[in-house]
């Protein structure tokens, strides 16, 4: 498994629970039979967010019998103007205890902040209480997810051990990824698979016909060879299961540079793009 800068380790692919809570889906029958597909077919890694409505509380009822075996992630941007440390900690220990209940001690082993929309002064207030939740031992690591540059540039220390974002091969941000590789703070992707926006691309095509996979697998392999933790998600059992099953082939380094090519003319999210509004 990957490891972070605080020598924790880390799953090397994890299962994207945006949207789990929410819509047609949101029966707790269904969102059930969705995370035992999940863990049946391996994912140990569950990416969640108190913005993702009951995603945490499912995951932590669901993840319960089987707490030692699964890596539990969440995320918050609730910050409102005014906030200090003391009023922005209870909110964090809540999703905390969300994720894991009836836990005598509780402990999450990730916690980000989700976004860096609540602006410079919010971002300092979440990052110092996310540090203030680390030493009471409630998670193990903390993180970033949507920040830029220009945000990893004014975050306080300590570094983050991993900033999430949307990255695929037409979205690349080159030079965040330079910051970040440089500084040991590792990339998760969401949407690593453009979101099948680029299934029909002739590179992706090809490359998929040569080495007999899907272009979602390949984009995931692509992510993996980079070093970055992919967080792909689905509706169906049967392209959850093929999902994790991208670690046993590799990619030429040809291969990776016709990816890698893809995105010469810039980055093109299919999500929205936190840089061009967030100061």
């Amino acid at each position: 498994m990957p490891q972070l800068h605080t020598g924790n380790s880390i799953p090397a692919i994890g299962f994207g629970c945006a949207g789990w809570g929410t819509g047609p889906d949101a029966a707790e029958d269904l969102f059930d039979k969705k995370f035992e597909a999940a863990y049946a077919s391996g994912y140990r890694l569950y990416d969640c967010a108190e913005e993702y409505g009951p995603v945490e509380n499912d995951i932590g009822r669901l993840t319960t019998p089987v707490r030692e075996q699964v890596y539990l992630l969440t995320k918050c941007r609730d910050y409102r103007p005014g906030d200090t440390v003391a009023t922005v900690l209870p909110r964090l220990q809540a999703s905390v205890r969300r994720m894991c209940p009836g836990m005598e001690k509780p402990c999450v082993d990730l916690f980000l902040i989700h976004e860096p929309v609540i602006g410079p002064e919010g971002r300092v207030v979440m990052w110092e209480a996310l540090v203030e939740l680390q030493k009471l031992g409630e998670t193990k690591d903390i993180g970033v997810s949507n920040f830029g540059l220009k945000h990893l540039l004014t975050l306080p220390a300590p570094k983050p051990v991993v900033n999430q974002v949307e990255l695929h091969p037409w979205c690349q941000h080159r030079e965040m990824v330079e910051y970040c590789n440089k500084n040991g703070i590792i990339m998760q992707c969401y949407a690593p698979n453009a979101r099948n926006k680029h299934a029909d691309n002739p590179v992706l095509q090809e490359i998929s016909q040569s080495v007999n996979r899907s272009p979602t697998q390949v984009l995931l392999r692509w992510s993996i060879q980079h070093g970055y933790i992919p967080l792909p998600k689905s509706d169906h059992a049967e392209r959850i299961k093929q999902n994790i099953e991208v670690f046993d082939f590799t990619l030429s380094e040809e291969q990776m540079e016709r990816l890698d090519a893809l995105g010469a003319d810039g980055d093109h999210p299919v999500c929205k793009s936190y840089d061009d509004f967030c100061d």
